[in-house]
């Protein structure tokens, strides 16, 4: 799906996509939330914070991907329509790496 969003795996592809969540991170619909990711990025706090981000991604294997499409067999169509925004923002919280 992130080919998809992105094109196919290119250099320039791997750039523009990353200008636009970077964007959307500076600006746009992830702005008032980089600060609430932000706030787990210890990585020497052991397995807290990349349990707190695991807890995080899990969560849409319930709320969407289950609820959606239980088969876990669609990739495209409306599936795919709901399944966008979520991917985009579980690539704009790697800001918190950074």
């Amino acid at each position: 799906m992130p080919t998809k969003l992105a094109g196919t795996f290119t250099p320039e592809n791997v750039k523009a996509w990353t200008k636009k969540i970077v964007k959307e991170l500076e600006f746009g619909q992830f702005r008032r939330h980089k600060w609430d990711w932000a706030s787990c990025t210890d990585i020497d706090a052991g397995t807290a914070c990349p349990l707190v981000w695991a807890r995080e991604a899990n969560s849409f294997v319930c709320s969407y991907v289950l609820k959606t499409d239980p088969t876990g067999k669609e990739a495209s169509g409306t599936y795919y329509d709901g399944a966008a925004p979520i991917i985009e923002m579980q690539i704009a919280k790697g800001a918190r790496l950074v």
